[in-house]
């Protein structure tokens, strides 16, 4: 298959300066663009939390910040490289870039950092779904009256983590159990950040059933 992804791949044209993109997961087209952020400085964010659970020295973490930023750019690249050739941008477009860059990020960090620190970062990548939806709410509570403390995000990803289908490696957001997940958030959340979860939780099970229904009837 990822011979396949690549043969109908273009060659990426060399590569444009002062366009960043951010985003370690999802399709290049809809990542988005911070002005002014490089993408050292995005991923130094993003993965601060994972760099901070391996212990990671400084330059170690430059380190790994420089091998992402080449996955990306690579990504990027092919992408470009894709929609100028004529290719329709979207998930099906995202998917074959990431199956052929995707290996070679993994392959990177198995010889520079070992395979334990793969596994790590495969684990942490799989989560990011959870983490980004927990980031929604923190973002929404931050405007009122009870912020999302740092302790509570954690305890919440791990509540939704354990009331979620994962096949093939990947969370299915459709399949959260709202109801468990709520059950257990009474002992995480004050009363009144859990109507926030509560809405949250039932827009992101309407959008990816929606989803998955449109999909479903594009097949047939």
């Amino acid at each position: 298959e990822l011979e396949a992804s690549r043969a109908t791949l273009p060659a990426p044209a060399p590569a444009k300066t002062g366009i960043v993109v951010t985003g370690a997961q999802g399709d290049p087209a809809s990542d988005h663009t911070y002005a002014g952020t490089t993408l050292a400085e995005a991923f130094s964010v993003t993965y601060a939390p994972f760099f901070l659970q391996l212990g990671l020295a400084p330059e170690q973490r430059d380190q790994f910040v420089a091998l992402l930023v080449k996955w990306k750019e690579h990504g990027n690249e092919l992408f470009g490289a894709a929609i100028t050739a004529g290719m329709k941008p979207g998930g099906q477009l995202a998917a074959q870039i990431r199956a052929q860059t995707d290996p070679e990020r993994e392959a990177n960090i198995r010889a520079q950092f070992g395979e334990t620190t793969l596994q790590a970062f495969q684990q942490y990548e799989m989560m990011a779904p959870l983490r980004n939806a927990t980031m929604d709410l923190a973002s929404i509570l931050f405007r009122g009256e009870a912020p999302l403390s740092p302790t509570q995000a954690d305890q919440l990803v791990a509540a939704m983590a354990g009331n979620v289908r994962i096949a093939g490696g990947k969370i299915d957001l459709a399949s959260i159990n709202n109801e468990a997940v709520m059950t257990q958030a009474q002992g995480i959340l004050s009363p009144t950040q859990l109507p926030e979860l509560q809405r949250m939780l039932n827009q992101i099970r309407f959008m990816h059933r929606a989803k998955q229904a449109q999909t479903a009837s594009g097949n047939n």
